[in-house]
């Protein structure tokens, strides 16, 4: 590999104002090794999404409300299931429902939530790393 180092020394500028050492490296676009695999840049947008979705689920509760819910319940069924208040498991169901982790639905009074598909893998992927 070749490398260049480009260094400017300091000095002053015919105004008088001194400027200060500064170093450069540039490299040659070539790889370091000499593999014939191709290079691919990676879609940080992709780990994005994916950061966003582990955030929303990485509170302990909210994956007792996600477990909780692998059948459809209504907030007062959570509060007996996971003894979280009802203002919490609410606030959770929420920001799960924002996220597309659960949906409801209008049952008369009540509004019973279920996981979605996404909320199914989700816990999917949790029980694994629980088993382990």
């Amino acid at each position: 590999m070749i490398e260049m180092l480009i260094l400017r020394i300091g000095g002053q500028h015919d105004n008088g104002v001194s400027y200060k050492i500064k170093a450069e490296w540039y490299m040659f676009n070539r790889k370091n090794c000499q593999c014939r695999v191709r290079h691919q840049k990676v879609n940080f947008r992709v780990f994005e999404e994916v950061e966003e979705d582990l955030k929303a689920v990485s509170v302990a509760s909210k994956m007792a409300i996600l477990q909780s819910l692998e059948t459809p319940h209504c907030v007062c069924d959570l509060v007996s299931l996971t003894s979280l208040s009802q203002t919490l498991i609410s606030h959770h169901l929420s920001e799960l429902e924002e996220k597309g982790f659960v949906e409801g639905k209008m049952e008369g009074r009540f509004k019973r939530f279920y996981l979605t598909e996404k909320g199914k893998k989700f816990l999917k992927i949790i029980k694994s790393l629980l088993s382990k």
